[in-house]
C-alpha cells in the first residue's frame, strides 16, 4: 500500500490543508483524512474518507469550524451516503420529544 500525505502552507507558515493518501485515495483510518485550516492556525474543515468516500460510523464525517473553533455544522457520512436527522439523532442518542397542538 502507498501512503502519502500532502500539505499545504500559507505564507505566515501556518498550515492551509494537510490531506492523507492511501494508494492515490482520500483515506486514512485514525483521523480526518483531509482538513483545512484558517490562516489563523485554527481548524476550518476536517473530513473523514475511507477509500475516496465520506464515511465515519458513529460520528460525523464531515465537520466545519468557525475561527474560534467552534463546530458549525457536522454532516454524517457511511460508505459515501448521506445519512437523514432521525439516523444521526438515534446514533447521538437524542430523543425527540413531541408535543400535541390543540
Amino acid at each position: 500500500m502507498e501512503s502519502e500525505i500532502k500539505r499545504e502552507y500559507y505564507e505566515n507558515g501556518n498550515i492551509k490543508s494537510e490531506k492523507y493518501f492511501q494508494n492515490n485515495q482520500l483515506h486514512r483510518e485514525d483521523g480526518p483524512a483531509e482538513s483545512w485550516h484558517h490562516e489563523n492556525g485554527q481548524i476550518e474543515s476536517e473530513d473523514y474518507y475511507q477509500n475516496d468516500i465520506w464515511h465515519r460510523e458513529n460520528d460525523p464525517a464531515s465537520i466545519w469550524y468557525d475561527e474560534n473553533g467552534d463546530i458549525v455544522k457536522e454532516e454524517y457520512w457511511e460508505y459515501g451516503e448521506e445519512m437523514d436527522v432521525i439516523k444521526e439523532m438515534v446514533i447521538r442518542g437524542l430523543q425527540i420529544e413531541f408535543s400535541v397542538i390543540e
